[in-house]
């Protein structure tokens, strides 16, 4: 698994709760599913950017009890200089960075 997308790491260390391994899981694969997207050559820049940034959302619900584990803006950030998305794409992912 390609070293990509920080979202898996607000979720360290070794005392887990069975909850937040599952969480953990799911970072894992939206950063995965992302990096994907982005590869296929078929899919539109604009589709993965909504895919992942609906992905985000949901982890952003789910983690709503784990308020420790709330993705950062900054993950996010991160993920776009890993990338180079375009402005408009990248604005989006930015966009959904702030409400966060």
């Amino acid at each position: 698994h390609p070293a990509f997308p920080p979202l898996r790491h607000y979720l360290r260390g070794k005392h887990l709760t069975r909850d937040e391994r599952a969480l953990r899981q799911d970072c894992l694969n939206a950063d995965w599913s992302f990096l994907q997207d982005l590869k296929d050559s078929t899919i539109n820049l604009d589709d993965a950017v909504s895919n992942f940034t609906q992905l985000l959302t949901s982890l952003v619900d789910k983690t709503a009890p784990l308020r420790r584990f709330v993705p950062k803006r900054a993950d996010i950030l991160g993920v776009t200089r890993e990338v180079k998305l375009p402005m408009a794409q990248r604005n989006k992912l930015h966009s959904t960075a702030q409400r966060l």
